[in-house]
């Protein structure tokens, strides 16, 4: 943008290329469509357009394509035609630079606010001297440095608004870290919220089966071997613990006697159920009659046997 200032003041043949025969028309021209595209790119990317405004952002793509257009057209010797053109062109971009600040800090973006305040003077500026030199409006000190004058206010009000943009990136950045954070801490604790779970439910899998070995230990391995009878027996529990139970006794003189039972249920109580019954059984089966068994049995915990 200096450059563009030392060719629109008229210092820059002085300064820059003293003795030379660089055309005056052609370097603004040039140093004008360069300038106007490297803003309208910072635009792009100071306002990030690509996400708050990707229409806009298409149409300054646009605009930067014109700018370059212009270049060549006016390398390869077509001036006079483009003029018109390249001064409209030139007369749009504060438009739609401010059109551009003024959506973005709508749509909540806070650096937008700087954006549009430190343009204004600027494009002010810009604008008087577009008109100046379309003749509309008169050729004087403010319309000749306005834009100089604008971009020192520009300089003061960017430097506040990058700051701010830093800051909103920084907050950005915190937040993403605490998310992940967040999430990880989250994951951590399911991972030992299942683990725990998976331990639970280990320990009560080996509790069921030690009691389920248990309750198998205390039926008989095999029947009793009779020379009037066959007698065959199998069981195949629901769950680990089941509420079946049968058992054998035989006396001396070779009575045979026979319990069957089934608590209700199943599971650990049904087989507390069926250890009391072995107990009850291995005490009472030795007496000679059925009934005094089943009454004793019924008097002691009030489980029947058939």
């Amino acid at each position: 943008m200096g450059v563009q200032f030392a060719v629109m003041n008229g210092t820059a043949p002085e300064y820059l290329w003293p003795g030379s025969r660089v055309d005056f028309e052609l370097a603004f021209i040039y140093f004008v469509s360069v300038t106007s595209s490297l803003l309208a790119i910072f635009a792009q990317t100071f306002l990030n357009t690509r996400q708050y405004a990707p229409t806009i952002h298409k149409v300054i793509s646009v605009y930067i394509g014109i700018n370059i257009l212009w270049i060549a057209t006016t390398l390869l010797g077509w001036r006079d035609f483009t003029e018109p053109f390249r001064e409209l062109s030139a007369l749009s971009w504060p438009f739609l630079s401010m059109l551009s600040g003024i959506l973005c800090w709508r749509r909540g973006y806070r650096p937008a606010r700087y954006y549009v305040i430190a343009w204004s003077v600027p494009l002010a500026g810009m604008l008087m001297l577009v008109l100046a030199k379309m003749a509309v409006l008169e050729q004087n000190f403010f319309t000749l440095f306005g834009i100089q004058i604008g971009s020192a206010w520009e300089a003061v009000l960017f430097s506040l608004g990058l700051a701010d943009r830093i800051n909103l990136l920084r907050k950005e950045k915190e937040n993403a870290e605490l998310h992940a954070q967040t999430a990880e801490l989250q994951a951590r604790a399911a991972e030992l919220q299942a683990q725990a779970i998976e331990a639970e439910d280990r320990r009560k899998s080996e509790e069921l089966e030690r009691g389920k070995q248990l309750q198998l230990s205390m039926l008989p391995e095999k029947p009793p071997e009779r020379p009037d009878l066959d007698i065959a027996f199998s069981m195949r529990t629901a769950s680990e613990v089941g509420g079946d139970y049968y058992d054998f006794h035989e006396d001396a003189a070779g009575t045979l006697t026979v319990a069957l039972g089934d608590a209700t249920g199943h599971g650990l109580q049904a087989g507390i159920v069926v250890t009391a019954a072995k107990s009850l059984f291995m005490a009472l089966a030795p007496l000679p009659d059925i009934a005094q068994i089943q009454g004793d049995c019924i008097k002691s915990s009030s489980l029947t046997i058939l």
